[in-house]
């Protein structure tokens, strides 16, 4: 099995889920997210110092200061987050506290600090523990194999990460039969319902799915598995406007989950909601606006809703970033033309060809464009580029315009 890297959402997401409605409120939690997730490990810290001077006793945010801090390696600070936390809750930060001394070589320390984890109500499924390269260092020692000596999970939960496992890996038969074995002896676990809904989904049995996932959210409306099952399932059939709705409620839930938003943009935009598609996009820009496909995503949408000023600012804010690839010089030509800007956008087509000189569809719209401003001399020369490199629908323009 593939080693797995908890640094980014790995290993913050987990802290993130459990956090009570007066933390997810406010703008600077997810900051403090996608700084972490940016690896602006400085800004987290700080941004979740001045939460703390507001809720000293919120412990999910402690915490989440302590991985700042431990991201930046300074695991002396970090772990006195973690046992201010500890000493709260039996059991909440001991993983933290684990990997910390991981990493400063206490291995005695690290198992201590694992085995309370592994008996407290927070524990992590085994497989995520195991391949979690932050306690790669505790790997090969003996302390670390007599910890896995003992049985520390039940046969529910076994089950459960039995069957993520192969629905991950693509086998959804074989998670089908250990699903409804566990659904005979737990039918109110509105995460078994949730799996086996996914797990039909992916076999193509939609009927099933949608009853399944349906019973999940009956008997827990919250319940990420399903929510991310219901989006999958109004996908599949088309319901691109639910799908997005779904996805928004799961990243109200899951807030580090930030690529939701971007899921939820593109199901509105399917829907041609392209005003609707703007608002998560935009939301997702507040926190990641150096995320120059999301820009350029802006910069399509609001072309799309008429929004032509604020289109052409998006597109040139990634011109100016990456001026490198010819399709960001198109779309921003594409723009100039809607705005009967012409010779920005005859400018525009023309960078682009330098990027890409064998491209025939960048000639026919450079040649649409001279045609608009009258230059058919241009025109009738790009005409016969496009022509050349592929583009046959250029023929009826040479015939009228360049005695073809």
């Amino acid at each position: 099995m593939k080693k797995i890297g908890f640094i980014g959402i790995g290993i913050w997401m987990a802290a993130v889920v459990g956090l009570p409605a007066v933390a997810q409120t406010g703008d600077n939690l997810n900051r403090g997210l996608a700084d972490l997730k940016q690896k602006k490990y400085r800004q987290a810290e700080t941004l979740f110092a001045g939460m703390i001077r507001q809720q000293p006793d919120n412990l999910e945010i402690l915490m989440l200061r302590g991985e700042a801090l431990f991201l930046q390696k300074d695991y002396d600070k970090a772990l006195m987050d973690f046992y201010r936390v500890e000493q709260k809750k039996p059991g909440m930060a001991s993983l933290w506290i684990a990997r910390t001394y991981s990493q400063t070589g206490d291995t005695e320390k690290a198992i201590r600090a694992l085995e309370e984890h592994l008996k407290s109500s927070f524990r992590r499924p085994e497989s995520e523990i195991k391949l979690d390269t932050l306690l790669r260092p505790l790997e090969n020692t003996s302390p670390w194999r007599a910890l896995w000596k003992k049985e520390w999970y039940g046969y529910l939960e076994k089950g459960m990460a039995e069957a993520r496992f192969e629905i991950k890996g693509n086998h959804p038969e074989t998670a089908l039969d250990g699903l409804s074995r566990l659904l005979d002896q737990y039918p109110d676990k509105a995460a078994l319902w949730a799996l086996r809904g996914r797990a039909c989904l992916l076999t193509g049995d939609l009927r099933r799915a949608e009853q399944d996932i349906n019973r999940a959210l009956a008997l827990q409306l919250e319940d990420t598995v399903a929510l991310y099952s219901a989006a999958q399932l109004a996908l599949k059939k088309g319901k691109y406007t639910e799908s997005a709705g779904y996805l928004l409620k799961l990243y109200r839930k899951v807030p580090a989950r930030f690529s939701l938003l971007l899921k939820s943009s593109d199901r509105q935009a399917l829907a041609g909601n392209y005003t609707e598609a703007m608002t998560p996009l935009l939301e997702y820009m507040r926190y990641f606006p150096e995320d120059l496909k999301a820009v350029f995503r802006a910069g399509e949408l609001a072309g799309k809703t008429g929004d032509y000023r604020n289109a052409l600012k998006y597109l040139s804010v990634v011109v100016e970033k990456d001026p490198s690839t010819p399709v960001h010089f198109v779309a921003r030509a594409d723009m100039y033309v809607k705005v009967h800007t012409y010779r920005y956008a005859v400018d525009d087509y023309a960078m682009a060809l330098d990027l890409d000189p064998t491209n025939g569809d960048i000639y026919f719209r450079r040649a649409q464009a001279y045609l608009k401003m009258g230059d058919t001399k241009n025109a009738c020369f790009d005409l016969r580029q496009a022509l050349h490199y592929g583009r046959k629908e250029a023929v009826p323009y040479l015939q009228k315009y360049c005695g073809y």
